[in-house]
């Protein structure tokens, strides 16, 4: 059998001496590029519309295309700090046209007796002005209102009458409720001795807009491998989970994770833990930190999405630039073990003050029977299961691109575009070698015993695999028993 050439014709009779490149030959599959995508709520004075998917490259980007003080332009500067190297897309979607702006108030009494400094936080931002001897309720109100307008990246804005400063979120919707005020968090902040502050939450956002647009304008062929939404209404959970099931299919194998956060109570996150089953979803439980949730996750998904091999465990990454929660506050180690078996991944304090990742699992709880699963717990299986799957389509098509398929008897003459079940055998083979060095896989004897490579008994085109691989473990938890005399 003659050998087979891809782009030297058969019938040349110019003289010559040509030779053509074949990439076929390599034993490393393609590497598995990593894209994200945040989702999330622009202003008016962003240039970009919605449902425009646009690639990202800076943060005044961000502002430019999506309007300074935007949720989305926040969640591009949380993701960007923590995974500046990854390529980066987002998508806007406007205001609902029925939404309502979340709202809260600072209220303060009184006329201050001694100078001092007064200390307003807003979403992890702290709001400081001078307070002087005589000033009034009215004027250190009026002087914060000011001081926030030299911060144009607030998420809110503020109006200050006679001793109550009201904010009011930039982006309406029931998001906005998680968006956190205080006067007080560390520890040596007191108010000025003769005022007194006191603090209504954000409430009463309604509507956030739906999520299918930017589903829609993502498309259907493209990958995203991190995708950040900042809802968790059961409405846009499930249009996503209805796209990523699409995703993950063998029809598609565009799969990606989607991360979104929820800053409340222990309760209320573990009732919204316990309403999804999904191995596609990452729930962030952040407690009461001060950081909005979807600046948490796009944090945490930057994390995640610049981790430099799918298998290694996220705990006890730190968690820069998010504040802990104020002291005392935080989720006890018995709450998060309740998160965690309810589909919510947890971070915690650490020492010097700072947030790091306990642990990042995916709200998949149950197996199609209803029975308490692990087979899809951990985002580091997952992430593992995408990329040995996107390696294993990849090398074999790069490889065998227009290959003829014979049975395990045929004689194949050296350098035929032929290949046998045999052969594929001994190439997932050496892959399960390549994936062993890259800490993903383990135990390649019972992978090679399992392994079933065949041609279909009723379609002579089609190659049928079985594959078993061992994804490896990660050291998480240490059980000792130590016995004396």
């Amino acid at each position: 059998m003659a050998i087979a050439f891809n782009f030297i014709n058969a019938d040349n009779r110019v003289p010559d001496i040509q030779i053509e490149f074949d990439p076929s030959g390599s034993s490393v599959p393609p590497s598995k590029p990593h894209k994200a995508i945040l989702i999330g709520q622009r202003t008016s004075a962003g240039s970009v519309a919605e449902g425009v998917v646009k690639g990202v490259t800076s943060d005044l980007q961000g502002d430019d295309f999506f309007g300074q003080g935007s949720m989305l332009a926040a969640e591009i500067r949380a993701f960007r700090s923590k995974a500046p190297g990854i390529a980066l897309y987002a998508v806007a979607l406007d205001d609902d046209g029925a939404a309502v702006n979340a709202t809260g108030t600072l209220t303060m009494t009184g006329t201050a007796t001694a100078a001092d400094i007064m200390n307003f936080w807003i979403h992890q931002t702290r709001i400081r002005v001078a307070v002087a001897v005589g000033d009034t309720m009215t004027v250190v109100v009026a002087a914060l209102a000011a001081a926030m307008l030299e911060v144009p990246d607030l998420q809110v804005t503020g109006a200050a009458a006679l001793g109550v400063l009201t904010l009011t979120s930039r982006n309406p919707g029931e998001a906005a409720n998680e968006i956190d005020l205080r006067v007080l968090y560390n520890d040596d902040e007191k108010i000025p001795a003769g005022l007194t502050a006191v603090v209504v939450p954000m409430a009463s956002g309604a509507g956030n807009p739906d999520v299918g647009i930017a589903l829609t304008a993502m498309g259907g062929s493209e990958t995203y491998d991190t995708i950040v939404m900042p809802y968790h209404d059961a409405a846009n959970l499930t249009a996503m989970e209805i796209e990523l099931e699409a995703r993950w299919g063998p029809d598609r194998q565009n799969d990606g994770l989607c991360f979104t956060g929820i800053v409340a109570d222990h309760t209320t996150t573990q009732t919204l833990g316990d309403s999804r089953n999904s191995h596609m979803l990452v729930l962030l439980g952040f407690g009461p930190v001060l950081m909005t949730p979807w600046e948490g996750s796009s944090i945490i998904a930057g994390i995640d999405a610049a981790m430099p091999s799918p298998a290694r465990p996220r705990q006890r990454r730190e968690v820069t630039g998010m504040l802990p929660p104020a002291s005392g506050t935080e989720f006890n180690t018995a709450e998060r073990e309740l998160l965690l078996h309810d589909g919510v991944s947890t971070v915690r304090p650490a020492a010097g003050g700072r947030m790091q990742i306990e642990r990042l699992i995916t709200m998949h709880q149950v197996n199609s029977s209803g029975f308490q699963t692990i087979a899809y717990l951990n985002v580091t299986k997952v992430r593992t299961l995408s990329v040995l799957r996107f390696s294993i389509r990849a090398f074999i098509a790069s490889k065998y691109p227009d290959y003829n398929l014979a049975p395990n008897e045929t004689e194949v003459a050296p350098g035929a575009a032929v290949v046998t079940p045999n052969t594929i055998k001994a190439d997932l083979l050496g892959l399960y070698d390549f994936f062993g060095d890259q800490g993903w896989v383990v135990d390649k004897a019972k992978f090679k015993e399992a392994l079933l490579v065949e041609i279909n008994d009723l379609d002579p085109d089609r190659l049928d695999v079985l594959l078993y691989p061992t994804v490896i473990g990660a050291l998480r938890f240490m059980a000792g028993r130590m016995v004396f005399a």
